[in-house]
Order: structure tokens, then sequence, then C-alpha cells
């Protein structure tokens, strides 16, 4: 089984292929292109490295966001019109989601920086991922972190929040700031080994943006 994982959701726009559940390549964008400019020409230069063919591909999973808005939207919408194209099913996962992946800490926290403030988070308690949500950091560790846990935090709010959190919560910190189609890859494939159905077809896959577009905020 081949599967192909996409995530736009940040600077680096990337696309990982898994041949087996096993990361078979990856391949992540090193210019200023936009994300509309280079992502096509990645994932063919990636199938074309692999030997492969788009037409190949069982199964894809992409980044729903939050994060970049515009970025989440290219990404969204190339795998849903190539999923769509090639009649298979497309599994959706937060970048919240790709970042936990990245730790084994039982207590984690995944934050994204959302300016003035304000950050993007999913917390992970025993193993136990909570729902995505936004609001500003010092309200998270005022109402989400318990005096007696410790929590690693991960993601690129720990560059802009690091003193913060470390004056208000008993913390570590994963100093690897972004996510990657691997670790979205690597959580898409571990919900479908658990429940196949999170496989869905591709008009059922929406961006996640948890607040509205800066031009809809009227400020």
């Amino acid at each position: 089984m081949y599967l192909m994982a996409v995530d736009t959701s940040n600077v680096v726009a990337s696309v990982a292929v898994f041949k087996d559940h096993e990361l078979f390549g990856e391949k992540k964008s090193e210019d200023q292109k936009t994300h509309s400019e280079k992502l096509l020409p990645i994932m063919e230069a990636l199938l074309e490295e692999l030997g492969l063919k788009i037409a190949q591909m069982d199964l894809f999973a992409v980044c729903v966001g939050p994060g970049s808005f515009t970025g989440i939207r290219i990404g969204v919408a190339t795998v849903k019109g190539i999923a769509q194209a090639l009649n298979k099913k497309v599994i959706p996962v937060t970048s919240l989601e790709g970042l936990l992946n990245k730790t084994d800490s039982e207590n984690a926290c995944a934050i994204i920086n959302a300016r003035h403030e304000n950050v993007y988070f999913q917390i992970r308690r025993k193993n136990c991922d909570e729902l995505p949500d936004f609001m500003p950091i010092s309200q998270l560790l005022n109402e989400k972190m318990k005096s007696d846990e410790k929590f690693t935090f991960v993601g690129d709010g720990v560059k802009e929040f690091e003193n913060f959190i470390k004056n208000n919560c008993d913390s570590d910190f994963l100093y690897d700031f972004y996510q990657t189609s691997s670790n979205i890859g690597k959580v898409a494939l571990n919900k479908y080994l658990a429940d196949e159905k999170v496989a869905v077809l591709p008009h059922a896959i929406v961006p996640i943006y948890l607040r509205k577009a800066q031009p809809d905020r009227g400020v």
C-alpha cells in the first residue's frame, strides 16, 4: 500500500510517500516560492526519485491546519483534486497532531504562534489527545495546565513564548519547531490502522482554521 502525505500549513511545504506503513521518501521545499508554485513540482520530483506514478497511490493524507490560511487552502485543494481524479480516499490530520507525533512525552502540548499573544494548541495527557483550540498563551497556562503536571512543549510557539512558559509552568521544550509531511503521514497511518473509516471521500475534507482569517476579523 502506498500513502502520500502533504503538508503546506507552515513555511516549509513537504510531501512524503509511505510504503506498507514505512516512510519511503520525503521531499521539502528549499526556496522562497509560494506553496502554489512549489507543491506540485515537489510532488512530481519525489515520485520520480522513487520510481512511482501518482496513480499508484492507494491513500492520501493532508494537513488541514491550523496554520497558514493560504498554505492550508493550497494543500487541501491540491490533495482533494488529485484524490478525486483517482477515486481515492483522504485522511485529514491537524498540524497539532503532527507536532505531537514528534515527542513521546506522556504529557505534551503542541503550540503554534497565532500572533498577538495567541496560540493554536492541542494537549495530550497520558496518550489521550484533547481537541485543538485557540486562546491567549496566558489563558492556556492558567486554565489548562495543572500545577502538579509537567509538559513538553513543541511547535513554533516555543520560539515566541519559551521564557513565559518557563516562568509559569513546569516544562520541557522540543526545539524542532515544524511538523512536516512525514509526521502527518505517520499520524494518518496510525489512525487508519485503528479505524479505516478515518479515510474519507475527498469532498469531506475541510480546512481547520480555529479562527477567522485576518480580513474577516476586522483587525
